[in-house]
Formats: C-alpha cells, structure tokens, sequence
C-alpha cells in the first residue's frame, strides 16, 4: 500500500491529533460511549488516477461504534459517494465536450475497523477510525457526441479509510456533533466495451485507482450510560 506526499502528511495529521488521548487515559473523565450517526461528507480526488477522471464530489452514510473499552470502540461505515466525471479528461486523445453524455463516478462502501476515542471534557472528545472492507464502484459511461462511447461498468474491490475529527457531546450526553477528515481508497478492476460511429471495438480492461479525502460532518445518537 503506498500513500502519496498528501496522503502521507494527512495520516501523519490524524496521529499527531489522536497522541493526546494516550496521555489522558490515566486522567478521570467519563467514558467514550457507542454511537450511530447519519453522515454528509463533500470528496475530491487526492491523486492523479482519479483527478484526472472525477471531480469534486460527496456523499452520505451512516456511522458508528460499539466501544468494548473505554478507549476503543469496534466501528463501522456504510455510505455511497457520488463524484462528477472530469470533462477535462481525454480518451483515446478524444475531449469529451460540454454537450456529450456523461455520468458521475459512484461508489458504496461497507467497513468496519477500529476507532480510538476518549473525553478529554464532557462535551469533547477525539476520534480516530481505520476501517477496510469492501468498496463496490462505478466507473461511468461516456460519449463522444456521435464519435463513440465508452460503456458503463461495476466492479467490487478491498477498500480502506483512516481519518479523525472530534465529537462535540450535548449536555445531556445523548447526542453529539461529529466533524472531521478521512481518507479512502480502493483499486477496482473495470472492464468496459467501448465503441466508434456504433460499431464495437472491444473493451478497455485496467484497474483505476479511486481514492480521496473528505471532510465529514455527522449527527450521532449517544447511547445511555
């Protein structure tokens, strides 16, 4: 697995945040409680794979964990994300113009992993989540005016995301504001038909990197001590 400079730097970021809370585990503070959450996140491709095909996007998911220790919590992820396809980019040296038919990028996800978690107040408390699962994507169909098209195709692959944020808990400890950052990625393998003035001329076969950073903000549902 090899992160790019970016990628690198936010991963490095989302440890630097989280390093506190090994500090304050031996102070007294109330602790972490399981929780879901309905998730809105906006995505931009972090790489150049990916950018040159997708553009700035988002989704929605649900979220959660069920913390065994006061420190760590068994989490999970399901969501869909929802990218626009680049006009900018080329196929077979062909610009794909303003008018030409062409569909977004989508992916839905299913993961579960681990997340690092403690109070340092009783209405704040860090979050680091590193999941991995699968990542079901849709690479998009795309046409050249009357020239030709390529083919739409769906394609799982194994997926991961790392990222952090904190939780800003309500008075009563039944709700809390999540607000952070992740990174995901996948490599799905596509197969696509593709054709020129109607006429088939086979299929472009190749794995196309999907990975991105998202700033997510959620509303999680606390469970009672």
């Amino acid at each position: 697995m090899q992160l790019t400079p970016l990628s690198r730097l936010f991963t490095s970021l989302c440890l630097a945040l989280f390093l506190p809370l090994v500090a304050v585990t031996a102070l007294k503070a109330q602790d972490s409680q399981s929780y879901g959450a309905l998730t809105l996140h906006g995505s931009i491709p972090s790489s150049e794979p990916y950018s040159n095909v997708a553009k700035f996007g988002g989704g929605l998911g649900f979220d959660g964990a069920n913390f065994i220790h006061p420190l760590f919590g068994i989490a999970y992820h399901v969501g869909v994300n929802i990218n626009p396809y680049n006009r900018s980019n080329t196929n077979f040296g062909l610009n794909v113009g303003a008018n030409d038919d062409t569909q977004p990028w989508v992916n839905a996800n299913l993961m579960l992993g681990g997340e690092l978690s403690y109070p340092i107040t009783p209405a704040i408390a860090p979050e680091f989540r590193a999941l991995a699962g699968l990542m079901v994507a849709r690479a998009p169909q795309v046409k050249y005016g009357t020239l030709g098209e390529i083919e739409a195709d769906i394609a799982p692959a194994f997926g991961y995301s790392i990222g952090g944020g904190l939780k800003f808990i309500n008075n009563e400890g039944a709700s809390a504001i999540r607000i952070g950052i992740q990174y995901q990625a996948a490599n799905p393998k596509f197969s696509r038909n593709t054709s020129i003035v109607g006429i088939g001329t086979g299929a472009v076969e190749g794995k196309q990197k999907i990975d991105m950073l998202s700033i997510y903000v959620s509303f999680a549902f606390l469970s009672r001590k």
